[in-house]
């Protein structure tokens, strides 16, 4: 290989030398960065970025940099201008800086970069916009979600640490879900076409489209602020971590500049607007498809609808910043001892139907140990109200959602089980613990494929036969038609559903000619209820058919026996 020599030895060896009193350590870091490869193509992409006062780290995305340099202090647009010119032998750029120098450094330093609208300058120590009340409820609104975004109006690490750490969240481990305006997008393919024009330039971006010419903007502000968070938190990052730290920049005065690309009827993210309240829109999100379409587009069309440099905004965009674990999961069996317990809070018109729920239950006992901000309660079916759950339970698991402690240790799961179960409320729970996102599919794969057992006190139109006892037991997959029953049917499809019961046996009840006591055991979803009464008809056949009775039995009380499913 031959040595480097000339101009270009010169500018490498002086990149290394620059005298300190041009740019500090983290402006010869970036110098080191830009200079190191690339030549003259290079030097001219960044002289143009920084002509249109495109910040330090756009000019190192547009120069193909990843990695740690991003960490590193950027230097303004004068610093890092003076600091390239001192690896052409510029003497002049050794000098210090001139009074008229540090006014327009100064000046250029309020304005945000015209590329990442201030995405990458928001670690640099500077004040940042106070958003109004209307874009803060259009970033909640866009979010979908009810816990609410912090509005970060200091540009430091340690100002949004601060942030994630008033949530309380105990971690080892996050990582960062970023959103960005999709503006960032359209003004990145602008800068693009414009640097391309340049003859001397292009060499620099040989690509096709700026996703392969230029870092990604999301991926410069994890290198940007990643590991110097993960240090102020003492933690690391993880892409798989529980712990999201969600950063939304918002930028309402170009909310509307990628709406081109999808058509007059664009819509973005925003607040619904209140009647006398002023309306923000948010515009896209940056996204895949939204950059995809930029790419396509020629750029003589896109330049009609696209300033080509765009200018740099008045102010950056404004920073939200919100942590939230992914939803955890405790799962286990529950037991009704009691009727009257509903299966979650029954509440009509304010009045409460039932002395409580197995969720209210459950969730006191789980929930505080956690201190998440709620959860959903998912069972392998429910009984009614007026019906107990007996056997060894039935599968459920509690979705946590945002739990900001660390999931329990297993002695803390049975201190909350025997909590409950001596607390005589008729909810009993066995084997409480963690269990994992995939248990949710054995649950709902449950509600289909499980067989239930049953108890069912009955009594029929007719004196019980020594026959119909026999005629019971010996009848197997005896297959019903159900009509929606009239007890769900405001809330149910009106629907003909064909169910199995698989097995049946009885017993006469003591003192009492018309009682039995029915055991079966059958497909999800029957209705055994109307299976024993028939529903005025709508369950064929039933019971009191079966047996040749004139009319239909009588339900007295029901219980499950057991809820036959693999589960943990």
């Amino acid at each position: 290989m031959e040595s480097m020599s000339g101009p270009d030895s010169e500018r490498s060896n002086v990149s290394r030398t620059v005298s300190s009193s041009v740019c500090t350590a983290g402006c010869r870091a970036y110098v080191q960065a830009l200079t190191r490869e690339g030549g003259a193509a290079r030097l001219r992409l960044i002289d143009k970025l920084l002509e249109i006062q495109a910040c330090a780290r756009c000019c190192l995305r547009f120069a193909g940099e990843y990695g740690e340099i991003y960490a590193a202090p950027a230097p303004g647009c004068g610093d890092l201008k003076a600091a390239l010119s001192a690896t052409d032998g510029n003497a002049q750029a050794s000098e210090p800086p001139t009074a008229e120098r540090r006014a327009d450094e100064a000046e250029a330093k309020t304005q945000a970069c015209p590329v990442c609208l201030g995405v990458l300058q928001c670690m640099d120590g500077d004040a940042l916009p106070s958003p109004s009340s209307d874009v803060t409820a259009a970033v909640q609104h866009a979010s979908g979600s009810p816990q609410p975004w912090t509005p970060v109006t200091t540009a430091s690490v340690a100002a949004i640490a601060e942030a994630v750490k008033q949530e309380g969240h105990e971690f080892d481990s996050f990582w960062l879900d970023i959103s960005l305006p999709g503006s960032t997008q359209v003004r990145q393919q602008a800068v693009w076409h414009w640097l391309r024009r340049d003859a001397a330039v292009a060499p620099a971006l040989p690509g096709h489209s700026p996703s392969i010419d230029v870092t990604d903007l999301k991926a410069a502000l994890r290198h940007t602020l990643g590991e110097p968070l993960a240090q102020q938190l003492r933690s690391r990052q993880d892409p798989d971590a529980e712990l999201r730290i969600g950063l939304t920049f918002a930028h309402s005065a170009t909310a509307t500049e990628a709406d081109f690309l999808f058509g007059s009827n664009s819509k973005g993210r925003g607040a619904k607007r209140k009647r006398g309240a002023a309306h923000v829109q948010l515009g896209r999100s940056a996204s895949e498809a939204l950059a995809q379409a930029a790419a396509k587009m020629l750029e003589s069309k896109f330049g009609e609808e696209v300033r080509i440099p765009p200018l740099p905004p008045a102010q950056p965009a404004f920073v939200f910043v919100r942590a939230k674990r992914e939803a955890v999961y405790v799962g286990g069996f529950y037991l009704k001892l009691q009727r009257d317990i509903s299966h979650s809070p029954f509440i009509i018109d304010g009045v409460r139907l039932g002395r409580t729920s197995i969720q209210e239950e459950l969730e006191k006992v789980v929930l505080p140990q956690l201190r998440c901000d709620g959860s959903k309660f998912i069972s392998a079916g429910r009984e009614d109200m007026d019906v107990r759950m007996l056997g060894s339970g039935r599968p459920f698991v509690l979705e946590i959602a945002n739990a900001r402690a660390r999931m329990p240790p297993p002695e803390c799961f049975d201190q909350m089980a025997a909590s409950l179960n001596e607390s005589g409320v008729g909810v009993e729970v066995r084997k409480l613990q963690p269990v994992d996102r995939d248990t949710l599919k054995l649950i709902k794969a449950g509600e289909q494929e499980k067989q239930k057992s049953y108890l069912a006190t009955c009594r029929l139109p007719c004196p019980v036969t020594p026959d119909m006892l026999d005629k019971i037991s010996a009848t197997e997959n005896l297959v019903l038609q159900q009509r929606t029953p009239t007890r769900v049917e405001h809330r149910r499809a009106m629907l003909v559903r064909e169910k199995t019961i698989y097995s049946m046996s009885a017993t006469s009840v003591p003192d009492d000619p018309h009682g039995l006591l029915l055991r079966l055991r059958t497909q999800a979803g029957t209705y055994i209820k109307e299976f024993v009464h028939s529903d005025e008809g709508r369950t064929t056949p039933h019971l009191g058919s079966l047996l040749g009775c004139q009319g239909p039995a009588k339900i007295l009380d029901l219980d499950v026996l057991e809820v036959h499913m693999d589960f943990i």
